[in-house]
Parts: structure tokens; sequence; C-alpha cells
């Protein structure tokens, strides 16, 4: 862990380095996050137990919080609290925070851990690709898309993953994949009226018009189910569904994602062979 310099010994004696603001930065963007995720991504280069010696001290301290994903378990999620929203405030300029946010139910929080990660696997696996790396991912609460005046003319996925594209002789290309983690009790209905959003958003090239960080040449649609009969129910559902306009939908497991997120693990909507698995960034046979 690097040192920032940052020093709390009035209060507490601990030191807040780099792995701490990393900490408080993904709570801010995903709300909850567990130990497993936590571990993995921000305190990757220290032991479980040292760890965990770290997160009891935030949580006597009023940095974070900790809650059961459902009561009588006995696993734990941790969210910011009071001090750590302020430490975000200093760290990123702004921070909006309602303490509602945290007082949500237990569907809601397994959703938000799942979706985390997919973010970890994705963040933390090499790409396989010695010019594709991974770039960013924007969270849910940054990835409100609007395409047009009416409300419904919007798209909210879980998260956009960005991947960047080395060029030999032109800068970098960015690809961005809209990431949607399927509820296991999600009706065909809900599942088809995102899929058509995504549609009309880049049958308007609503990529191209928002204000990405890194803009995006292109962009793809992830579908990730609970299990494999979910992923096939799911191609059933949203087989109709015109989605020419994007360049392409690709679906898979949780399980799948956190095992190997960039091998050939997608099937693909459209594809000529709807039981062949491709890369992320395969091209499809249609």
């Amino acid at each position: 862990m690097n040192d920032t310099g940052k020093n709390d010994n009035k209060s507490s004696g601990i030191k807040i380095q780099e792995s701490e603001e990393s900490l408080f930065i993904d709570l801010y963007d995903m709300i909850f996050l567990d130990l497993d995720y936590i571990h993995k991504v921000n305190y990757p280069d220290i032991k479980k137990t040292t760890m965990l010696i770290r997160i009891r001290k935030l949580e006597d301290l009023g940095y974070i919080q900790a809650h059961r994903a459902l009561a009588g378990t006995t696993k734990k999620v941790l969210s910011l609290a009071e001090v750590g929203v302020q430490e975000v405030r200093d760290l990123l300029g702004e921070a909006k925070w309602d303490s509602r946010w945290v007082k949500r139910s237990s569907s809601f929080i397994y959703h938000s851990l799942h979706v985390a990660s997919v973010r970890a696997a994705f963040q933390m696996t090499e790409t396989g690709h010695a010019a594709i790396s991974y770039k960013e991912w924007v969270s849910e609460r940054r990835s409100y898309y609007q395409y047009g005046s009416s409300p419904n003319e919007i798209i909210v996925p879980d998260g956009t993953l960005v991947l960047e594209r080395e060029l030999e002789d032109r800068p970098p290309a960015y690809f961005g994949y809209f990431i949607e983690m399927e509820r296991s009790r999600q009706r065909a209905q809900v599942s088809q009226n995102k899929l058509r959003r995504y549609a009309e958003y880049c049958a308007r090239d609503g990529f191209k018009k928002q204000s990405f960080d890194h803009p995006l040449s292109l962009v793809r649609v992830l579908w990730v189910s609970a299990t494999e009969n979910e992923v096939l129910r799911l191609m059933e559902h949203t087989k109709k569904i015109d989605t020419k306009a994007i360049q392409a939908v690709l679906y898979t497991t949780l399980d799948e994602v956190n095992e190997n997120p960039y091998g050939e693990i997608w099937r693909a909507k459209g594809s000529s062979d709807p039981q062949k698995k491709y890369k992320l960034f395969s091209n499809i046979e249609n």
C-alpha cells in the first residue's frame, strides 16, 4: 500500500493510504461492497487478516459502516459512513450522498454485490489481447444516458465497461460495454423494453453524442444471468427484438464472468450458431 501522507493520528493513529482512498471511492460508486471485492481490488497485496484489522479501524472511526446482506447471515457488507463521505468529498471535490441509499432491501444489496463482482473481474483480469486493455468502469450512478426528450428515452445500465485498443498510426480507440445484470425474476417484457431502448440509443448515435471521458467508437450490450437456464431463457425472450443498430448483444453467466471475463464465454444474439461462444471483442459470425 502506498502512503499518501494523510495522517489521522489525532483521533485514531490510522494513516489513510491509497488503498483506503480507492475503497472510499469504490463505495461511493457502488454503494455496497463485500469483503471479497475489497480484498481483491482495494487490498490485493496484503493478507486478509491485516485487511480486516484496517477495516475494523475504519468502522470504529466512522469512515464506513457494516450491514448484513440478509438477516441471520454472516456475510458482511460495507457502505460509506459520514466520515467516509467527507473523505470522498475531499478527494473528488464533491460527493452527492443520501443516507437513505444504504437502507435498501436484501435483493437490492445482492444485486449490487453481483455487479461489483463483475466489475472486479474485468478490472483485475488481463484481457488476453496485447493491444486491448481495461480503461475504466462507469458505475450505475454515472451510467445515466438520455437520448431523447421523453422520460422513457433513457438507458441506465448497471455499469459501463470501457476498454482501450491501441492503434499503430492513430490515437487509441475506446469500446463501451453496457452491463445488464439480469434479476432472477425479471419479466420478459422488462428485458425486451430495455433492449429496445439500447437499440434506439445506438440508432441515434447516442454514445457518440454523450460526454464520455473517453469517446466511444462502438458499444455492445452484455447480459449477465445467474444460471445457464436463465441465459437461454433471456436469449429466447429477446431474439425478436431488432438490434441491428447495436454492434453486438452478448449473454453469459455470472460464474463465467467471475472465472474468465475475457474468454470465450459469450453467446451472441443473431449468431449463425446460437451455441457458439465468443470473446468479448470477437467478430460475430452472422
